[in-house]
C-alpha cells in the first residue's frame, strides 16, 4: 500500500481525521490491510460503476452503466480474498449528476485503484498502527509453501498478516495395484504438474524461504523430484530451491 498523494506521510497526517488520505492498493495483503482500516462511519471515495435509468420524451426508458467518483458513509465491509477485492457499502453522503444524497450504494475496492478515507473520528492509535503496518517499506519476501497430498496441492504465499492462495493443483491419481506402475506414474505427472505451477506462480529469482508439507512422505518425494529435475536440467535455481526447501509434516493437504 503506499500514499497516492506525494504530500502524504505519516508524520503530515490529519489526526482529527478531517483530511483524506488517498491510498493506493497493489498487493493482495494491501486488501486485507484496507479491510482493517475501513470501519463504520468513515468516509470512502473511490471510483464506481452506477446504473443510471434515463426516461425519454415517449416515456420510453434506457438504462445506462456509468463512471464516476463517489463518496460514501460506510456501513458496512466485506473482503473478497479469492478475488483479492473488497466492498463497502454505505450511503452516499455527496451528491453528483448521478446520485443524490442518502442513497445506498456499494463501492468495489480493487487492485491498483486508488480510493481516499477520512476519518470523521479520528485517527486513534489502533488505526495509526494500522495505516502504519499498511504503507511500511516490505521487509522481505513472504515465504512460499505447498501444502500437498497425494493429488492435491495448495501453493501459498504466507506473509506477516494473511496467507493467500495463489494456486490449487488437482490431479487424478490411480489406485495403487500390484507393482504401482500406474500409480507411481500418476505421482510423477502430478508432481510434474505441481513444479510447474509453482515456478511459474511464484518469483524465485531470489532467495525465499520454500515450506513443503503433507502427511506422509508426499512432500519428502516432492523435494526429491524437485533434486532430481534441477540436475537433469542442470537448474541451479531449481537444484537451491530443492537443498533449501524444508519438509515438515501436515494432518492434510488442505489450507486449513
Amino acid at each position: 500500500m503506499r500514499f497516492t498523494n506525494p504530500k502524504h506521510s505519516l508524520s503530515t497526517l490529519d489526526p482529527s481525521g478531517e483530511s483524506p488520505v488517498s491510498l493506493l492498493p497493489t498487493t493482495p495483503e494491501d486488501m486485507w490491510h484496507a479491510h482493517n482500516l475501513i470501519a463504520p462511519s468513515d468516509l470512502l471515495r473511490a471510483h464506481a460503476i452506477r446504473k443510471v435509468v434515463t426516461t425519454g420524451s415517449t416515456g420510453s426508458t434506457t438504462s445506462d452503466r456509468v463512471h464516476t467518483d463517489l463518496t460514501i458513509r460506510v456501513q458496512s465491509v466485506f473482503f473478497d480474498p479469492a478475488a483479492s477485492s473488497l466492498h463497502v457499502s454505505g450511503t452516499v453522503c455527496q451528491e453528483n449528476q448521478y446520485v443524490s444524497l442518502g442513497q445506498h450504494h456499494t463501492l468495489d475496492l480493487e487492485l491498483n485503484r486508488p480510493f481516499q478515507l477520512w476519518k470523521r473520528s479520528g485517527w486513534d492509535s489502533v488505526s495509526l498502527k494500522m495505516l502504519e503496518e499498511a504503507v511500511a517499506e516490505d521487509t522481505g519476501e513472504a515465504m512460499c509453501a505447498v501444502v500437498m497430498q497425494e493429488g492435491l496441492a495448495n501453493i501459498c504465499l504466507i506473509t506477516e498478516f494473511q496467507t493467500v492462495v495463489k494456486q490449487r493443483v488437482e490431479a487424478n491419481i490411480p489406485k495403487k495395484r500390484a507393482g504401482g506402475s500406474a500409480s507411481q506414474g500418476g505421482m510423477t505427472s502430478f508432481y510434474e504438474k505441481t513444479l510447474a505451477t509453482l515456478l511459474r506462480t511464484v518469483d524465485f529469482s531470489q532467495p525465499r524461504p520454500l515450506l513443503l508439507a503433507s502427511p506422509g512422505f508426499v512432500a519428502q518425494d516432492f523435494r526429491g523430484y524437485m533434486q532430481s529435475e534441477g540436475q537433469k536440467r542442470t537448474d541451479k535455481k531449481l537444484q537451491r530451491m530443492a537443498k533449501d526447501a524444508v519438509v515438515v509434516h501436515s494432518s492434510t493437504g488442505y489450507v486449513h
